[in-house]
């Protein structure tokens, strides 16, 4: 991931998020535990910046 400039992590200590730049939208794929827990999902560009930000705050 470190070489990648299109993908970042979010720590918190109850989660782990990556975040991808994807060619229409924003993948986030949280990992609140086991990768079995994994939960994603994709927010469109046009969002407003407050709306991502919110989505990816609230967590899984």
């Amino acid at each position: 991931m470190d070489e990648d400039p299109c993908q970042w992590m979010l720590t918190t200590p109850a989660w782990n998020a990556v975040l991808s730049l994807e060619r229409e939208d924003l993948k986030v794929v949280w990992h609140p535990g086991s990768t079995a827990d994994m939960v994603q999902c994709s927010l469109p560009y046009g969002l407003p910046r407050a709306d991502v930000e919110a989505a990816i705050q609230a967590g899984p």
